[in-house]
């Protein structure tokens, strides 16, 4: 163990963060090598030193705050960290944005500041880093409603920090610790540190900002959106509330709920945001669930997850930087002009459909076999709709790809189209679409050999093959069935809410009432400052005027009579 200061300046998350702030002020060629090389050698000083046994404390105020500890989980999540900067970093060397590969890295730093966190003080530190750089990409979007969404999703991630400020502060007085352990939901500071991650990791009722901003952000900053955030808040669950029963409830609602939102959405982005909470479900549920075989299925979740669920978001902004849309009214049979594109969307859409020989197909069933193994057979039954019913997601390479649009105009434009896509969206695309396939092809050496317990499940069984392909089939067969005798509404141009509708009101109609108060003060205010000024004003007159009887004048003695009121009052 060591408490050498050398060692700071070298740790993961410091090293992505300072590279992010000189990335802010690069261009071109030299941003683009400066950026990727910062990953390459965090993760190299990682291996070389860090990885040693070595553990990083540092006292504040008499107490010993782990900065630095490790273990297989952790790790799990820093190694998909890191491949997923390397591929977003990629992807994003397009922008001209120099501040978005800066905002990224520091974004990546503040994920990896908070999972090797082992005291409740540093994890708060960096789990409020990650807000920074994520509000950043938001505002940066191309969408007018940008800054807006940036504004909303700083204010519930304030509010969910200082909930779990509160946890924390709340916990350390009754049990004098701040180490992150397991805890039980039987105490208010464990509700609410509870709550607090539950913002990040999109609980119901707190998920909107996740619908709300990743459709908003700019098109490499919602790549980098998709997949820290929530697994974030992931990791935080399994490092304190494994095992709690309230997450498979919590889970199943996100499993289910997201879908027949997803069917009517307009916004591709959109979609995959429903699909994301979707997905949190299934993790949600492994953490809830607690056995081995539960958690392996989650942390293996989290890997692929980032990997497919980014690849889709790379896709659709490979769309919207041809076409400048991500609307499904108007894209359509563009599969002719982004053939490889298309291919690289079913691919991405197949892994999360867990198709048989694709990465979420290795992953998600060991989540599901956990739930039958403790005989949870209505979780079991929700986890198998849960499933199928992700198959709706495949609008997505559907709309935008495969099915004409009936629009003549529209049709025609995107025909017409002659943007190119940057050669390094293809890459980062084309390496995350191979990624997927080997994992779904070679998941033991690929990635079971990395999950925290020890691991005798095999995906490729007959039974597990053919049941998830005629689940798949008849999942299939619904959506087609439905699209051709039109049982879905058509999508429409139109903003899709659920329970921000509440809030949304809300902070109008309160908007309105603070308005209204807030004039009226400042009215009342501004006249009081304004005869306040005269009258000082006139005061300092009487020393300056010599022709007026020199005596103490009553502003300054006034002035004199509160500032010693002050003194007295917070001495």
């Amino acid at each position: 163990m060591t408490s050498t200061n050398y060692y700071i300046f070298l740790m993961p998350s410091v090293i992505f963060m300072l590279g992010g702030i000189v990335a802010c002020f690069l261009k071109g060629i030299v941003r683009t090598f400066f950026s990727l090389c910062v990953p390459i050698l965090s993760f190299y000083i990682l291996n070389k030193y860090f990885l040693n046994e070595i553990f990083i404390t540092k006292s504040f105020f008499g107490y010993n705050l782990n900065i630095f500890v490790y273990d297989k989980i952790t790790l799990l999540f820093a190694y998909i960290f890191y491949i997923f900067s390397i591929l977003a970093l990629i992807y994003s060397s397009f922008t001209k944005k120099s501040i978005e590969i800066g905002a990224g890295l520091f974004y990546v730093g503040a994920s990896l500041g908070v999972i090797f966190s082992g005291d409740f003080f540093s994890f708060y530190l960096f789990w409020e880093l990650l807000t920074f750089g994520a509000t950043i990409f938001i505002y940066l979007g191309r969408d007018k409603d940008s800054k807006n969404a940036s504004f909303r999703y700083v204010v519930f991630h304030i509010i969910g920090g200082l909930i779990l400020l509160l946890g924390i502060l709340l916990m350390y007085k009754e049990t004098g610790l701040l180490t992150i352990k397991s805890l039980k939901l039987n105490s208010l500071y464990s509700y609410l540190i509870f709550l607090g991650f539950g913002v990040n990791a999109g609980f119901p009722f707190l998920h909107t900002w996740i619908t709300d901003s990743y459709p908003k952000a700019s098109i490499s900053g919602s790549v980098f959106l998709s997949s820290l955030t929530t697994k974030v808040g992931i990791y935080a669950l399994i490092r304190c509330f494994v095992g709690t029963q309230a997450l498979i409830y919590i889970g199943a609602i996100m499993v289910i709920c997201p879908v027949f939102y997803a069917v009517i959405e307009n916004d591709l982005r959109k979609v995959l945001s429903l699909s994301l909470i979707n997905q949190l479900g299934f993790m949600i549920i492994g953490i809830g669930i607690g056995t081995s075989l539960a958690i392996n299925g989650a942390v293996s979740h989290v890997f692929v997850h980032i990997l497919y669920k980014s690849l889709l978001f790379m896709v659709v902004g490979a769309v919207i930087y041809k076409y400048q849309t991500a609307k499904v009214t108007e894209l359509g049979g563009i599969y002719k002009k982004m053939p490889l594109v298309s291919v690289i969307s079913v691919i991405a859409m197949l892994s999360i459909s867990a198709f048989p020989m694709f990465s979420g197909f290795v992953t998600k069933s060991m989540i599901i076999s956990s739930a039958l193994n403790e005989n949870m057979i209505i979780l079991w039954s929700i986890l198998i709709l849960g499933s199928a019913a992700v198959v709706k997601y495949m609008k997505v390479p559907l709309t935008a790809f495969f099915i004409k649009n009936n629009n003549t105009e529209i049709s025609k434009n995107l025909t017409e189209n002659k943007t190119k896509i940057p050669f390094c969206m293809t890459l980062a695309m084309s390496i995350s679409a191979i990624l997927c396939i080997l994992i779904g092809l070679f998941p033991q050496i690929s990635l079971y050999k990395l999950l925290p317990y020890e691991i005798t499940y095999k995906p490729y069984t007959y039974f597990h093959v053919i049941s998830q392909l005629e689940i798949l089939f008849f999942a299939g067969l619904a959506l087609y069935i439905c699209y051709k005798f039109k049982f879905y509404k058509k999508e429409e141009d139109k903003i899709t809410v659920d329970v921000d509708y509440f809030y949304r009101n809300a902070f109008s109609s309160l908007n309105k009432v603070v308005g209204v108060c807030s004039n009226f003060l400042n009215q009342k205010l501004y006249n009081v400052l304004i005869r306040l000024g005269d009258f000082i004003k006139n005061s300092f007159l009487q020393i300056s005027n010599k022709t007026i009887e020199k005596r103490f004048p009553v502003g300054l003695t006034l002035a004199f009579i509160i500032i010693v009121f002050l003194i007295a009052f917070y001495m």
